[in-house]
Protein backbone atom coordinates (compact mmCIF):
# COMPACT_ATOMS: atom_id res chain seq x y z
CA UNK A 1 0.00 0.00 0.00
CA UNK A 2 1.36 3.62 -0.48
CA UNK A 3 -0.20 6.99 -1.22
CA UNK A 4 -1.32 6.61 -4.78
CA UNK A 5 -3.27 3.04 -3.99
CA UNK A 6 -4.75 4.02 -0.48
CA UNK A 7 -8.59 4.10 0.24
CA UNK A 8 -9.44 5.06 3.02
CA UNK A 9 -12.52 2.42 5.07
CA UNK A 10 -14.02 2.63 8.56
CA UNK A 11 -11.72 -0.24 9.39
CA UNK A 12 -8.07 1.38 8.69
CA UNK A 13 -9.42 5.07 10.06
CA UNK A 14 -8.13 5.45 13.70
CA UNK A 15 -10.90 6.43 16.05
CA UNK A 16 -8.80 7.44 18.49
CA UNK A 17 -6.57 9.76 17.31
CA UNK A 18 -3.17 11.00 18.99
CA UNK A 19 -2.26 8.01 20.50
CA UNK A 20 0.73 5.97 20.10
CA UNK A 21 1.06 1.86 20.94
CA UNK A 22 -2.27 1.46 21.39
CA UNK A 23 -3.59 -1.68 23.01
CA UNK A 24 -7.66 -2.68 24.06
CA UNK A 25 -8.76 -5.04 26.37
CA UNK A 26 -11.95 -7.06 26.86
CA UNK A 27 -12.97 -7.49 30.46
CA UNK A 28 -14.09 -10.44 31.54
CA UNK A 29 -17.66 -8.18 32.49
CA UNK A 30 -17.48 -7.58 28.97
CA UNK A 31 -16.64 -3.89 29.77
CA UNK A 32 -13.56 -2.35 27.58
CA UNK A 33 -9.85 -0.96 28.78
CA UNK A 34 -7.75 1.04 26.42
CA UNK A 35 -4.03 1.48 26.94
CA UNK A 36 -1.83 4.07 24.92
CA UNK A 37 1.10 6.50 25.06
CA UNK A 38 0.83 10.04 24.29
CA UNK A 39 2.76 11.41 21.53
CA UNK A 40 5.42 13.06 23.73
CA UNK A 41 5.81 9.85 25.29
CA UNK A 42 5.66 11.12 28.86
CA UNK A 43 3.43 8.78 29.78
CA UNK A 44 0.75 6.29 29.51
CA UNK A 45 -3.34 6.66 29.60
CA UNK A 46 -6.33 4.91 30.26
CA UNK A 47 -9.81 4.61 29.23
CA UNK A 48 -12.31 2.24 29.86
CA UNK A 49 -15.67 2.28 28.29
CA UNK A 50 -18.75 -0.38 28.06
CA UNK A 51 -18.89 -0.80 24.25
CA UNK A 52 -15.07 -0.37 22.65
CA UNK A 53 -16.86 1.85 20.06
CA UNK A 54 -17.61 4.06 23.12
CA UNK A 55 -13.37 4.15 24.00
CA UNK A 56 -13.34 7.11 21.64
CA UNK A 57 -14.96 9.82 24.30
CA UNK A 58 -14.08 7.81 27.64
CA UNK A 59 -12.31 10.00 30.15
CA UNK A 60 -8.51 9.63 30.05
CA UNK A 61 -6.81 9.05 33.16
CA UNK A 62 -3.45 9.46 33.53
CA UNK A 63 -1.87 5.89 34.76
CA UNK A 64 1.70 6.58 34.59
CA UNK A 65 3.84 9.48 34.19
CA UNK A 66 7.70 9.69 33.47
CA UNK A 67 9.54 10.78 36.21
CA UNK A 68 11.46 14.47 37.05
CA UNK A 69 14.86 12.75 37.57
CA UNK A 70 16.15 9.64 38.03
CA UNK A 71 16.44 6.40 35.55
CA UNK A 72 12.87 6.41 34.89
CA UNK A 73 13.24 10.36 33.55
CA UNK A 74 15.62 9.74 30.59
CA UNK A 75 14.02 6.88 29.00
CA UNK A 76 11.03 7.67 26.26
CA UNK A 77 7.83 5.97 27.52
CA UNK A 78 5.80 4.02 25.80
CA UNK A 79 3.23 0.43 26.35
CA UNK A 80 3.68 -2.09 23.72
CA UNK A 81 0.84 -4.05 25.43
CA UNK A 82 -0.59 -4.63 28.78
CA UNK A 83 -1.85 -7.68 31.60
CA UNK A 84 -4.62 -6.54 32.82
CA UNK A 85 -5.27 -8.34 36.29
CA UNK A 86 -8.11 -7.55 38.54
CA UNK A 87 -7.58 -8.71 42.22
CA UNK A 88 -10.13 -7.18 44.59
CA UNK A 89 -11.43 -4.87 42.80
CA UNK A 90 -8.12 -3.25 41.60
CA UNK A 91 -7.49 -3.38 38.16
CA UNK A 92 -3.79 -3.77 37.97
CA UNK A 93 -1.91 -3.29 34.73
CA UNK A 94 2.00 -4.91 34.12
CA UNK A 95 3.41 -3.32 30.57
CA UNK A 96 4.89 -5.90 28.47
Amino acid sequence: MNKNNFVETSYNKPFIIQRADPYIYKHIDGSYYFTASVPEYDRIVLRHSDTMIGLKDAEEVTIWRKHESGIMSVHIIWIINGLFIMQQGTLMIYGL
